[in-house]
């Protein structure tokens, strides 16, 4: 983080209202993970609610526009919060411009919101901590019920325009679900089902194990249809269990494991899953 957009944010004049005097300077941010191909990221959706005015901005900031931002994956608020809080500096001094070039369009905020307590509390206490000189801004308000549906609605129509921009259009766009914003705060990463520790037999460790396995796959995969008949996805559940099920028998760890050394993605994913479910050998290696 520079002293200088720090120094820069704080010389910023803060009103109640916007220059316009019509509204509030108040705004809405929150996290999103935009899944758009060859490029996808994290990015800051940042709103004001009264006008309807929408910035977006990759994370991490300065991130090149044809260059792909997985490398920064938050997991908690705490981990998100320094480039978020960064992002959030650059777009007020930067008169929310995707240029960067400085402006006068806009103050320095009066208050700030947003959907997730824990991304709240880091951002805030960030703040705090480069020494951003509103201690208003220090303490992040949990946007309520009035504030955050018409948000989505802001952010469904923003991100129409940005597939439509990359030419998707028709069944093709409509194949793209609308990412929603992240809630670090119901995360619960860090713990592990244990599923080895409470299960006798290895047979059903095993099947333990391929259930679990297809839940997670599915629930971390993006939806590729509009609507999906609950029968088509149930057999589509199944087939994909019995899959991982022969994959159990003829990829032992070790080799998997070894694939995902190599930087095979496929594998590192299945490794990943596999070991987050149940951290034993399951099969002879």
């Amino acid at each position: 983080m520079s002293n200088k957009l720090v120094k820069a944010f704080n010389a910023l004049p803060r009103n109640p209202k916007a220059p316009s005097g019509r509204v509030l300077n108040e705004w809405y941010f929150d996290i999103r993970y935009i899944q758009l191909e060859p490029t996808p990221s994290h990015a800051l959706f940042l709103l004001q609610p009264q006008s309807q005015y929408v910035h977006l901005q990759r994370l991490p900031l300065g991130l090149p526009p044809r260059t792909s931002g997985i490398a920064f994956f938050p997991e908690t608020g705490k981990e998100a919060a320094p480039e978020v809080a960064t992002a959030l500096l650059h777009s007020f001094v930067n008169s929310l411009n995707e240029n960067g070039q400085s402006g006068s369009a806009f103050l320095a905020p009066w208050r700030l919101s947003t959907e997730d307590k824990e991304l709240a509390d880091a951002v805030g206490e960030e703040f705090k901590r480069l020494g951003v000189g509103a201690e208003a801004l220090w303490k992040i308000a949990v946007a309520p019920r009035r504030v955050i549906n018409p948000a989505r609605t802001a952010f469904i129509r923003y991100f129409d325009t940005l597939k439509k921009s990359i030419g998707l259009n028709g069944l093709a766009a409509a194949a793209i679900a609308t990412p929603d914003s992240i809630m670090f705060s119901s995360l619960t990463i860090d713990g592990k089902p244990n599923l080895c520790l409470n299960i006798d037999s290895m047979e059903d460790k095993a099947s333990a194990l391929v259930m679990n396995y297809v839940q997670l796959r599915t629930l971390a995969s993006p939806p590729m249809e509009v609507k999906l008949a609950t029968k088509s996805l149930w057999m589509r559940h199944v087939q994909a269990m019995e899959v991982f099920q022969r994959r159990l028998v003829t990829r032992v760890e070790i080799l998997v494991r070894a694939e995902a050394d190599e930087g095979i993605a496929e594998a590192a994913l299945e490794y990943g899953l596999r070991y987050f479910l149940c951290p034993c050998s399951l099969r002879p290696r």
